[in-house]
Formats: C-alpha cells, sequence, structure tokens
C-alpha cells in the first residue's frame, strides 16, 4: 500500500462521525446493566434472587413501613438504591450501584402462628358480718373479681342455689338471702370465647330459734299440781 492510500485510509477511519458513533456505541454497552436495574417495577424487584441487590431485596419505602407481621417473619430490605457506577457507593454492589438506606417488610414465605389466647380468670369470696360455728347469722355476699389475659371484654354470671344471676359491674358483690346450706356457682365469659368457672358452698342463718316447753303431773285446783311435775323442753330452728 502506498503511502498516500494509507493516510486516505487513516483519515477515513478516524472521521468525526465514525469517532462519535464509537464512542456512544460503547457508552450505551457501559451503562447498560445500571439502566436495567431500576426499570423493574416492585413486584420484579421482589421477586428477583436476593443476589441481585447486593444480599437483600429492594423494595419501595411504603412497602416496608409497618410490617404486619411479628418480628421473626420480617427481613431486611432496600428501600433506595443508588445505580452505579456512583461515586456514592464506596463498596459497589452489582452493576457498581449500592443500598443507601434499608427497613424491614414480611417475608413472604413466612408464616406467623395463630395467636395464643389464654382462659379469663375468676375468684370468689364469701363475706359474712357475722358467724356462729360456722354458719352466718348476719348478712351474707359473695364478691367476685375476674380478669382476662388479653385485656378483652368479659361478663360474670352464675347461681344461687339454682337461681341465676349476673353482674353489671367487675368487681362485684352478690347478696345471699336463701337460708341453710347452699351452693353458689360462677362464670366468667370472655370475648375471645374462653370461659372459667368455680363454686362455693355457704350455711346462712337468719331466723331465731324456737323454744316450747309442757308440764307432765297430777293436776289438782287453781293451777296445782298433786304429784312431782316434769317439764318437757322442745328446740327447733329451721336453718341450722
Amino acid at each position: 500500500m502506498s503511502a498516500k492510500k494509507a493516510i486516505r485510509f487513516v483519515s477515513k477511519l478516524f472521521e468525526p462521525t465514525k469517532v462519535f458513533i464509537a464512542i456512544l456505541i460503547a457508552v450505551i454497552f457501559w451503562l447498560t446493566p445500571a439502566l436495567i436495574q431500576p426499570s423493574l417495577s416492585n413486584t420484579e424487584k421482589i421477586r428477583r434472587p436476593i443476589q441481585a441487590y447486593g444480599g437483600i431485596p429492594l423494595v419501595s419505602a411504603i412497602q416496608a413501613h409497618a410490617p404486619g407481621c411479628s418480628n421473626a417473619c420480617q427481613i431486611e430490605v432496600c428501600t433506595k438504591w443508588v445505580p452505579g457506577p456512583s461515586t456514592a457507593c464506596p463498596n459497589p454492589g452489582p452493576g457498581g450501584g449500592c443500598c443507601k438506606k434499608y427497613g424491614t417488610e414480611c417475608d413472604p414465605g413466612c408464616v406467623d402462628p395463630p395467636p395464643v389466647n389464654y382462659p379469663p380468670t375468676i375468684s370468689a369470696v364469701l363475706n359474712c358480718s357475722q358467724s356462729v360455728n360456722g354458719w352466718c347469722t348476719g348478712s351474707l355476699s359473695l364478691n367476685l373479681s375476674a380478669s382476662d389475659p388479653q385485656g378483652q371484654a368479659i361478663i360474670i354470671s352464675g347461681t344461687i342455689n339454682g337461681i341465676t344471676f349476673a353482674c353489671a359491674v367487675n368487681p362485684c358483690s352478690t347478696p345471699i338471702s336463701s337460708e341453710g346450706a347452699g351452693t353458689i356457682t360462677y362464670r366468667v365469659d370472655s370475648a375471645t370465647g374462653l370461659a372459667a368457672s368455680g363454686a362455693t358452698n355457704y350455711q346462712l342463718d337468719l331466723s331465731t330459734p324456737s323454744l316450747n316447753g309442757s308440764l307432765n303431773g297430777t293436776a289438782g285446783i287453781n293451777g296445782w299440781y298433786r304429784s312431782d311435775v316434769i317439764l318437757n323442753i322442745t328446740a327447733s330452728d329451721s336453718a341450722s
């Protein structure tokens, strides 16, 4: 090849238009990985392999706000991805980009166990103003107190010798007026659907005992007896 032909070939090779096109093609190939990453939709970002974003999935900040699952089912996510190459990424990940802000979201593959509800509790105390030999001879009432571990609404009810009652407040006091030995049953029902129950016995005597006497002997006149007299005494109580 002559010197003139070589000069013409080199001059054509380095024409400004051809040089510009070559540089443009090189830049497009260099930026393609960075341009492709942020173009994915939020759903696609979540579904992409975790390794595609340096070890964590990339989601929006709205998706990562206040996850509705337990801590055991929360995973770390990236909410702000800087595409690379970028001077803001001292330790760049794939494509030269990096995550600048993190959050948490619910792992779609993790299922929280159903919450465990515990039954409510109820306690009962008999309150007597006066008692003799285990019998209440004054005013008697049953004090009931109940609670629910989950803080749910509760209802207290029961029976006194088969007669039902319900408490409008908690704790509550239920008066007892049925004399004799009796049984009180009580229960608490929670809004969780669970319940607890119990029973207690009582002895109440509000009636005064009765006393009767009679004389037995040979009667005379004017209320006098002409023989030894025997006094017969009987006593009874309707309750105790």
